[in-house]
């Protein structure tokens, strides 16, 4: 069992398919089912979660860019 640092999955996994969402989280792109934003806070809804995820507030731009390079809207809307 090999352990890597999210920082080298960030390096490996395909670029464009994957957000780091916070410091304990990357996600894949096409799992976002949807982006709630309350007033400072952003969340997303993942597929096959019951409970949103909150997004770093530092990564929030990241996550917003990386939506619109895939044509996938910020509120999950298809």
């Amino acid at each position: 069992h090999v352990r890597k640092s999210l920082s080298t999955w960030e390096r490996e996994l395909p670029a464009g398919a994957f957000v780091r969402i916070h410091r304990g989280r990357i996600l894949r792109i096409a799992c976002i089912e949807r982006v709630v934003r309350e007033g400072r806070r952003v969340s997303v809804h993942v597929e096959g979660l019951d409970r949103p995820l909150p997004v770093s507030y530092r990564l929030v731009p990241a996550l917003y860019r990386a939506l619109q390079s895939t044509n996938q809207p910020p509120d999950g809307a298809s």
